[in-house]
């Protein structure tokens, strides 16, 4: 009895499910400008900011030092490797290479790389602020995220071959590796 109520309820799961995903949206509410738009555009233009839209690529990264999702850090010889609370290896992210950026940002490096490691847990590294986690107790505590930046990058020196392999019960945001494209951009704060 107890099969036939799972599998009574998993089709009707599967036959709500296509019937939703086969309806097509209306987002005309949320898409066209109210009447009064002129006076909120004002507004927003005089709060934007520039600021960096990244796009995904489908391609590899020519080279290990270009920007991109995934796949192993460029990581110079000898340098320690990010490590989380526990001691085990964090996991590589993404990295922005500010060289490839079509113009110079105000109050950002116009070279070097940034890079960006998370843990392998349930938040991805997030920890929270909180009564128990105090601010201060925050700031002292080690991580299990990392943002890591390298003021130059030496395209000729020698570099770590970084892998960590996932156990089976391990997970990450995402899978494989991609190159992204950057582009400066006006957008409202």
């Amino acid at each position: 009895m107890k099969r036939v109520v799972i599998y009574v309820v998993t089709i009707a799961v599967v036959i709500a499910f296509r019937y939703y995903r086969s309806k097509k949206a209306d987002y005309s509410e949320f898409t066209e400008k109210p009447e009064n738009w002129s006076q909120w555009e004002t507004v927003l233009n005089k709060n934007s900011l520039p600021c960096l839209r990244i796009k995904i690529e489908n391609r590899l990264p020519e080279k290990p030092y270009h920007s991109k999702f995934g796949g192993m850090p460029y990581w110079p010889k000898g340098k320690e490797y990010p490590v989380g609370k526990d001691g085990k290896p964090l996991y590589f992210l993404a990295q922005i290479n500010f060289s490839e950026l079509p113009q110079k940002l105000d109050q950002y490096p116009a070279e070097g790389l940034l890079q960006f490691f998370i843990s392998n847990d349930d938040l991805f590294g997030l920890d929270f602020i909180d009564n128990n986690n105090p601010m201060e107790k925050y700031l002292k505590n080690k991580k299990n995220f990392a943002v890591v930046y390298h003021p130059k990058i030496s395209p000729g020196s020698p570099t770590e071959e970084i892998k960590l392999t996932l156990k089976e019960e391990e997970y990450l945001p995402y899978t494989g590796e991609c190159a992204v494209t950057l582009n400066l951009i006006q957008d409202t704060a």
